[in-house]
């Protein structure tokens, strides 16, 4: 006999997508990614969308899609697939096809349906899904693993140092509970949470404040009992399994509440190839959050860098151990930039600033505490009276608005119906900042007004009616006058009070209004919320700006002995080059001195060749002469001969050699600078030519005769 069919529900299969990664669920059922995708669109059923998961681990996560309508003539079950039944994967179809229709060996056709023959494999899948499906009524109760019955406890103490250590994602995850679950267990058991900012000022090592545990009340439990996430609820009347198995309980960590944050770099620089690998080794969200970014931002970085990014359902896949090829970087196109700069401080700077701002306004924020309104009879703070009067006293306006401003009043206009309320709202505003330590103080002008102080920061609030613009029809009489002409429009108050919040710098929502699901205790609530966020802004801008200029001192600081070293660099380089310098003069003038002497010698020897030539041709004319006169020389030829050898004598070198000028030296004996061998330049005694005498000019010089006229021999032609 065969055994039960297995198959899932539409219903069924819309809860398992919901409960675990598609490729997780896609292995679990025995079909192939695309079948199942191919299944999901042919039954209309929502998925998750790309990030889910990811956001689902940091607390972010949205709402699970509803199931819509089954679509017409479509099966209302399946059976499980094959692929759990053979160690071989079947061949996947294209994603735009059903799972094909033929039958196998493992198949009848009955009916026009397709029925899968059970098998072990399909046994084992099915009793391990069954139990995930939150709600399942077919599920046998002697079935269901007893473990997921039972209870997980922890203590006061234990919950309290988990909530500050780790997000609620990720403590959600490691208990195996729900959000709404942890939530509940905290507030029943008084235990204070960190808000959304506290995360990212631990983050970026801002100064964090972690309140004490406070002590339990009387009758307060000491531990609680959380659901397990996803447990089925038994048949009626059936019980489940014995549930007396002792539970591990959580182990108590030694760890301090908080952590060291990590230290965040100021700036980051990739290059495209590493880029490339850093967006295909970690999720994209990831690697955003590390850089101070949204990942939309850094999708964009990719497109105008020319990277590919993995697609949609990548690290699901990847976590599901498919192994998946990347999409090649492809070569840089011309223009693309070939490197990226991250500037991660400044980042969460921002990202932080911006999150202290619109953390009460975004549509995830959490619930602010509602500030609760005094009652009619309550006798009125001083500011609130003073307010009260002032709005008595004023004349409305055209509208039937009362409006007053004054150094020490909020800025109000309002109709008079709503001053009463305006009164309860401000006496109630005004008690709750005075018990968180605020002050209200004059402002300097009208424009002002009053301001809620701490130390040196100051926010002011408006608080006015909001206005209702109605339309009528027009009367007898309008329809008489061109169409143009009617006024129709009208103001009229709405008798719901808005309050906002005026702040230098303020960024994000500042004005709420009653209304629309929110009552003004609830406005209340958010408004004060919102000063604090501003307060809060406020420091951490100083913390930022004390950071950013102890940083630039300390750039100026090491500007300035880099410039020292680079002066004493150039100091010492300017010395070498001058001693370089020197050291070349003093060989250059060794040199010089080396050559003139030299040369005194060659110019000497020439001068005395030339005496010694003159000296010859005398004594050659002088033994001519007494060959041809028997040895008598002449009277004149006896002074010409005592002439001719004194003129001779004085064209030789005159005082030359002087050793001491004229010869050798050691030149290493020489200091550098001086002082140097003494020596002289030899120069040749030759008589002074005669200068032609200048010949003056005339004192007077008469003038150049005039041309003759010859223009007057034609005047009368």
């Amino acid at each position: 006999m065969n055994a039960p069919e297995q198959k899932i529900t539409r219903e069924g299969l819309h809860r398992l997508v919901w409960t675990r990664t598609f490729t997780k669920l896609a292995k679990e059922l025995g079909y192939s990614y695309p079948e199942l995708v191919a299944i999901c669109e042919d039954w209309n059923i929502p998925r998750p969308r790309g990030g889910y998961w990811n956001r689902l681990e940091l607390g972010t996560a949205e709402a699970q899609d509803p199931l819509p309508p089954a679509p017409p003539g479509k099966p209302t079950e399946i059976p499980r697939g094959r692929r759990k039944a053979s160690d071989k994967p079947a061949i996947e179809p294209p994603e735009s096809q059903v799972p094909s229709a033929k039958p196998e060996k493992n198949e009848s056709v009955a009916d026009g349906k397709i029925e899968a023959r059970p098998d072990v494999a399909t046994e084992k899948l099915e009793a391990r899904l069954q139990p995930s499906i939150p709600g399942h009524d077919e599920t046998p109760t002697s079935e269901l693993d007893p473990a997921l019955f039972e209870p997980l406890r922890i203590t006061r103490e234990e919950l309290y140092q988990k909530v500050w250590r780790m997000t609620l994602g990720k403590l959600v995850a490691e208990l195996g509970t729900t959000h709404a679950e942890l939530i509940r267990a905290c507030d029943q058991m008084n235990i204070p949470r960190p808000d959304q900012s506290y995360w990212s000022r631990l983050h970026l090592q801002l100064p964090v404040e972690v309140p004490p545990l406070p002590a339990p009340e009387p009758g307060m439990a000491a531990e609680w009992v959380l659901k397990r996430k996803g447990v089925p609820k038994p048949k009626s009347g059936t019980q489940p399994p014995n549930t007396t198995i002792a539970s591990p309980q959580p182990e108590k960590s030694s760890e301090p509440p908080l952590k060291a944050a990590a230290i965040v770099p100021e700036c980051v620089e990739y290059t495209r190839n590493q880029l490339y690998e850093a967006i295909w080794s970690k999720p994209c969200m990831k690697l955003a959050a590390e850089l101070g970014i949204s990942d939309v931002g850094l999708a964009k970085t990719c497109r105008r860098m020319g990277i590919p990014r993995p697609p949609r359902g990548y690290w699901a896949r990847v976590e599901a151990g498919e192994k998946l090829k990347r999409e090649p970087l492809p070569a840089a196109k011309p223009g693309q930039d070939a490197k990226v700069t991250f500037e991660v401080t400044a980042n969460m700077a921002r990202r932080e600033e911006w999150a202290a701002n619109n953390l009460l306004t975004a549509a995830r924020a959490i619930k602010c505490e509602a500030v609760e309104l005094p009652p009619e009879e309550i006798e009125l703070h001083p500011i609130a009276e003073r307010h009260r009067q002032a709005l008595l006293k004023a004349k409305p306006g055209e509208l039937g608005f009362a409006t007053v401003q004054g150094k020490d009043l909020f800025a109000c206009e309002l109709s008079a119906a709503l001053i009463p309320r305006l009164v309860r709202a401000m006496q109630a505003i005004i008690c709750e900042l005075e018990d968180r330590d605020y002050e209200f103080k004059a402002g300097d002008s009208e424009y002002q007004g009053l301001q809620i102080t701490r130390e040196k920061d100051h926010v002011s609030l408006k608080w006015s009616e909001a206005k209702l613009e109605l339309e009528r029809e027009p009367t007898a009489t309008d329809k008489r006058k061109p169409s143009w002409t009617w006024q129709l429009k009208e103001t009229k108050p709405s008798e719901q009070l808005t309050v906002e919040v005026s702040a230098w710098g303020l960024k994000g929502k500042r004005k709420w209004t009653e209304g629309d699901g929110r009552s003004l205790e609830e406005v209340l609530g958010v408004v004060v919320e919102k000063v604090e966020a501003v307060f809060r802004g406020y420091e951490d801008q100083r913390q930022r700006e004390a950071v950013r200029a102890k940083q630039r001192e300390e750039e100026a600081k090491r500007e300035a002995e880099q410039e020292a070293i680079e002066a004493e660099k150039e100091a010492k380089a300017e010395k070498a080059r001058k001693e370089r310098e020197r050291l070349k003069r003093h060989e250059a003038k060794l040199e010089e001195i080396a050559e003139q002497r030299s040369d005194n010698l060659a110019s000497a020897a020439q001068e005395w060749m030339e005496m010694q030539g003159i000296l010859a041709y005398i004594q050659s004319c002088e033994e001519g002469w007494r060959r041809a006169t028997s040895g008598v020389l002449s009277k004149e030829q006896t002074e010409w001969l005592s002439w001719a050898r004194l003129a001779a004598e004085k064209m030789g070198p005159k005082g030359y050699p002087d050793p001491s000028r004229d010869g050798s030296f050691d030149a290493k004996a020489v200091p550098v600078g001086g002082p140097y061998p003494e020596t002289r330049k030899w120069e040749r005694d030759e008589p002074e030519e005669s200068k032609p005498s200048e010949v003056k000019p005339p004192a007077y010089q008469p003038p150049p005769p005039e041309p003759f006229p010859y223009w007057l021999m034609h005047r009368h032609r």
